[in-house]
């Protein structure tokens, strides 16, 4: 376990073993010091006044021309400083992903909202309408306005049940990964113009995180090709591969520039990092290919046993 009296000492040691000539394998020892500096809480200015001592202690007979000790020195700090960096890039992908993520979340709660007022909403207002109309009604007409009425309410059942399910969908963990995207893939058909090709073995389980990253992807992906792809068709596939479980996710839609569009971070490129950071923490990674004019594939492969 390193502590920073430790790491005081390894930095000094490394840095003047550098200047002596060292070459890369004592500026190599940079890099580790900097993560178990960052590892122990260290900050940027904690090593800079690490690096500041330790200079003052170097012994006069390794000081070669004062501009090139400068310079390996400046080298060397920028190296140890290069883990705060990776640190500090990390920690932003990772607001702008959580912020997206609270987009998405806001969206589907404003969706929600809307089907339930204009939809179930008006299937109730029509059930107490029904009710009105059964006052003073003759047995013969009562019996035809409760036949309505249990049919308005079938209907508010269907609603809710649909929309339950598309938070969160009982099919994926009782029947699997492959049920699941198949629901995907209905509800996205009733809502839209695009045809959706679902494939896969139906019959096969994965680890329950595996399949919850795998439907949360598809589903972020299918929701771009809605919003950006102009796409008429939809493929998803299911494979395992060398121990990997790989989805693809293809469109026919106008594609994009991948590396404009990552430096652009614009709502597609949201999206694209979102599903990236859901698959990293089981060690998956997750490929864009794309071209503008020639479509799109999401590649997510996450191995299944770690």
């Amino acid at each position: 376990m390193f502590s920073q009296d430790s790491i005081k000492t390894s930095y000094a040691s490394a840095l003047a073993e550098y200047l002596s000539g060292g070459g890369e394998d004592a500026l190599g020892r940079a890099y580790e010091i900097g993560r178990h500096a960052l590892e122990c809480g260290m900050g940027v200015l904690d090593v800079a006044q690490l690096h500041h001592e330790a200079l003052t202690v170097i012994p006069p007979q390794q000081n070669g021309p004062a501009l090139e000790v400068v310079r390996a020195a400046q080298r060397f700090l920028l190296d140890t400083l290069a883990v705060f960096e990776m640190a500090l890039r990390s920690f932003r992908e990772s607001n702008l992903v959580l912020r997206h993520f609270n987009e998405t979340l806001e969206e589907e709660i404003k969706r929600i909202a809307h089907v339930l007022h204009s939809h179930t909403g008006q299937l109730l207002a029509a059930i107490h309408l029904e009710f009105g109309r059964l006052e003073g009604s003759t047995t013969e007409r009562i019996n035809e306005r409760l036949a309505r009425v249990r049919g308005l309410l079938g209907q508010v059942e269907q609603q809710m049940r649909r929309l339950t399910h598309e938070i969160r969908p009982p099919v994926l963990d009782d029947l699997g990964l492959l049920p699941a995207l198949e629901f995907l893939r209905d509800g996205l058909e009733q809502r839209s113009t695009l045809s959706v090709t679902v494939d896969g073995p139906r019959d096969q389980r994965y680890p329950q995180a595996v399949e919850i990253t795998v439907f949360r992807v598809v589903q972020e992906a299918l929701t771009n090709v809605v919003k950006h792809a102009s796409a008429s068709e939809v493929s998803i596939t299911v494979t395992c591969d060398n121990g990997r479980l790989v989805c693809s996710v293809r469109d026919d839609g106008v594609g994009f520039d991948v590396a404009a569009q990552a430096l652009g971070q614009g709502a597609r490129g949201l999206g694209l990092l979102a599903m990236k950071q859901r698959a990293a923490p089981l060690g998956g990674d997750c490929e864009v290919i794309s071209a503008v004019g020639r479509g799109t594939e999401i590649r997510l492969s996450i191995p299944l046993e770690r």
